[in-house]
């Protein structure tokens, strides 16, 4: 029995390591790029009180602006799985973006919201955010990127040593230039501090895959480009103690990665060690929230290295403090608190307890809602019907038989089930008509948007064409040329001193139509993009009403611009149609739909958390409305990803530009 345990627990661990990894990487990732150095574990609950407390002080004028700014940031940091934060951060908003002083906190502003997509498990649209952030940093000189979006892509991809190895890699690829710039870049300024991080965690997410790929001579290379960057960093006294000693901590880490690869055991418990004693003194000098996080991932490549050494009773001491930890921050910080479970597996394992090792594992499983927990198939509202009233049948018939009533029960029973089922009947009737009437509207909302679209569009090209068809700039080119002709023939000096001023001037006047009418083209083009916004919003408004589903929407104009008309306007209709099959089959009350710009191409996500579907069953495969959505994917040489579950779905589409 022992065995079979054993052998199912390590095909267990295998299976479940990249879900596991991938989480925590990301997990590390938020902590560590944050601004504050707010101790998680003494950050006080925020509630919708302290909100609307600080807003009534605001809005009374008891506190100025910069004061509200940031008593606002202390509380969205103790809110960031709050699914209502930026809603909450509007004021806020709406305070940083009316004074051109406050650049640092529209900055911040786009951090927030980044950290909450991520805890809230919308970790493409953290990447947005941060890249709107980049944006924000762009507008202050000199500009030195901040290698947030790479760092955070990295994390998303896998901190593991099997997923995504290729992608990851040509990410680091990408930015290594600008990396192997870094220590030129600081012997001649000050680079902000989220640059240094970002680059150190950066080149120990590379060590790390080189080092589990067993590629020697990359580890070193990279080890040594992180040694320069922190020599660098180190001279002059530019950045303090703390910081300075964050950049050591990911020396270590990358150092250790080395010493890994290299096989010598001796210095990875040393760096180790090292790393574990400077945690230690931090935690008592400066708690932090990027602390905390760095301590749990040491702790794990602790008991990494003491269960590689059999050295078992290392290993269980280190398990020990992992798991007091996780107990003591797990209501703070992302994640599921299953983090632990995979090295109690582990530690049992080795100590031979192959039964708990697999009980453990399992519990991962469940908590981590995994292949264990997933459902197949939903139930069919009208099987669902019948099964409880096959139920209740069966209640009644067997309480009657005892009292010996069987007649009367059998009356009764058809009685109720008639009732029951006529009632049903009734109710799916009135909802199928609230439906066939939700669908009539979106797609007369759309079929009219389409046509505002198509009129605003047709209006610019003959707003462009009067101007052509009037032939000026024809005509302009004709006078230019007599007058060409006529200066060659004429001899006469003062003639010839007023044809070369009215040629001057007809060129001029040729020039001047021709800007004109570009001008026209751009205004019309931002006015279309402006438009197929609103188009989107009305389409959604018109289907899904405010008082029964919570929308979320966020459009960026500046990654339709690329997009042609025709493309625009399949948008427009697999919106319709992904909308329509929420109201006709998920049963959801959250809706979000974003659209965005990314690596060269255009992402239209929408995400429902409704009951979702079986996408592999024919009946979906083939259904009218999906395959409309696939066929117009297919025209517009995109791609269509579709993840679904019992807790909703989420419909990827993502069109080359």
């Amino acid at each position: 029995m022992k065995g079979g345990y054993r052998c199912r627990l390590f095909q267990n661990i295998r299976s479940f390591r990249y879900r596991l990894t991938r989480g925590q990487g990301l997990f590390y990732l938020l902590l560590v790029i944050s601004y504050s150095e707010v101790c998680v574990g003494q950050r006080a609950l925020v509630t919708d009180r302290d909100w609307t407390n600080i807003l009534s002080k605001y809005a009374s004028k008891s506190i100025s602006d910069t004061i509200y700014l940031k008593e606002v940031e202390a509380l969205a940091e103790g809110s960031f799985k709050d699914p209502q934060l930026k809603t909450k951060l509007a004021t806020y908003q709406k305070i940083a973006w009316s004074n051109k002083d406050y650049q640092t906190y529209r900055e911040k502003y786009y951090y927030l919201l980044a950290t909450n997509s991520f805890f809230i498990h919308q970790e493409g649209f953290s990447i947005y955010y941060l890249q709107k952030q980049e944006e924000e940093f762009k507008k202050t000189r000199p500009y030195i990127n901040s290698l947030s979006e790479p760092r955070m892509l990295l994390a998303i991809y896998g901190s593991d040593n099997q997923s995504n190895i290729a992608r990851r890699l040509d990410i680091f690829r990408s930015n290594l230039p600008f990396l192997q710039s870094l220590p030129d870049l600081l012997s001649k300024q000050v680079v902000p501090y989220s640059t240094c991080i970002n680059a150190m965690a950066i080149l120990n997410h590379a060590a790390q895959i080189y080092a589990n790929t067993n590629n020697s001579v990359k580890v070193v290379e990279t080890f040594n480009l992180a040694k320069a960057i922190y020599d660098e960093m180190e001279k002059g006294a530019r950045y303090t103690k703390v910081r300075m000693q964050q950049y050591r901590l990911r020396l270590y880490m990358t150092e250790h990665a080395k010493a890994k690869v290299l096989q010598d055991t001796k210095q990875e418990s040393n760096l180790l060690h090292a790393a574990e004693t400077l945690v230690r003194s931090l935690q008592i000098e400066s708690p932090s929230a990027w602390l905390t996080a760095f301590e749990r991932g040491l702790l794990m490549k602790i008991i990494d290295f003491h269960i590689k050494q059999n050295q078992i009773d290392s290993s269980k001491y280190y398990f020990k403090v992992l798991k007091n930890q996780v107990d003591f921050y797990g209501k703070n910080e992302p994640g599921d608190g299953t983090k632990f479970l995979i090295y109690s597996s582990k530690i049992s394992a080795k100590v031979g307890n192959y039964r708990t090792a697999y009980d453990t594992l399992l519990r991962a499983y469940r908590t981590n809602d995994s292949i264990i927990s997933i459902k197949t198939a939903d139930i069919h509202n009208n099987m669902y019907a019948h099964m409880v009233a096959e139920q209740r049948s069966e209640e009644l018939i067997r309480s009657e038989i005892e009292k010996g009533n069987r007649n009367l029960v059998i009356f009764i029973v058809s009685t109720i089930l008639i009732g029951a089922v006529a009632s049903f009947i009734v109710q799916q009737k009135v909802r199928d008509a609230e439906m066939v009437k939700q669908i009539d509207d979106l797609n007369n909302a759309t079929q009219i948007q389409i046509a505002e679209l198509e009129a605003k569009a047709n209006m610019i090209q003959k707003k462009l064409g009067m101007e052509l068809h009037d032939e000026i700039s024809g005509n302009l080119v004709h006078i230019c040329n007599y007058l060409a002709t006529e200066l060659l023939s004429e001899k006469n000096p003062d003639k010839r001193d007023r044809l070369q001023k009215l040629s001057a001037l007809a060129k001029k006047t040729y020039i001047d139509t021709r800007h004109k009418s570009h001008e026209w083209y751009t205004q019309g083009t931002k006015e279309e993009l402006e438009a197929f916004s609103v188009s989107i919003l009305k389409i959604v408004s018109h289907a899904l009403e405010d008082n029964k589903y919570e929308k979320h929407i966020e459009i960026d104009n500046d990654s339709l611009e690329k997009l042609s008309s025709l493309n625009r306007m399949h948008l427009l209709r697999i919106i319709q149609e992904a909308v329509s099959n929420i109201i006709k089959h998920a049963k959801a009350s959250k809706i979000n739909l974003y659209i965005y710009e990314e690596e060269r191409s255009l992402t239209l996500q929408i995400t429902d958390n409704g009951r979702g579907f079986d996408k592999n069953s024919k009946a979906n495969s083939k259904g009218v409305g999906l395959q409309s959505i696939r066929n117009r994917i297919k025209e517009m040489n995109g791609s269509l990803d579709i993840l679904t579950s019992h807790k909703g779905t989420e419909l990827l589409c993502i069109i080359p530009i």
